[in-house]
């Protein structure tokens, strides 16, 4: 992902739709909104969102995959969670599972079929 880019990444866009299609939120595969910043652990990371025009249909809370994201280098995979504050995304939450190490890198990746 290009440094600065202000807006989802592919990657980050595909884990919306698929929580669109998780939670039948229809809207939220839509949803586009402006990245506040992110931030990388080793295990994982955090996408913040300046707040946009709130769904309402969001409840206030957590919204978690519910299906595994396959990327090269992390054998057991990741996993993603959106916290949701009135009504509009929050925070994306991506990290690996167990003690395992995620270098950032989305190539390649694939979210398991429903």
């Amino acid at each position: 992902m290009p440094p600065g880019q202000l807006t989802l990444n592919e990657f980050e866009a595909a884990i919306f739709r698929r929580l669109a299609e998780d939670y039948a939120v229809p809207a939220l595969a839509e949803v586009n909104p402006h990245v506040l910043a992110r931030k990388f652990t080793g295990v994982g990371s955090f996408t913040d969102f300046v707040p946009c025009a709130a769904l309402p249909m969001l409840a206030d809370g957590s919204m978690s995959l519910r299906a595994v994201i396959s990327v090269p280098g992390v054998p057991t995979g990741l996993s993603a969670t959106l916290f949701v504050k009135s009504g509009y995304p929050k925070c994306l939450e991506i990290y690996a599972f167990g003690e395992e190490s995620w270098n950032g890198s989305t190539a390649g990746f694939r979210i398991a079929s429903a």
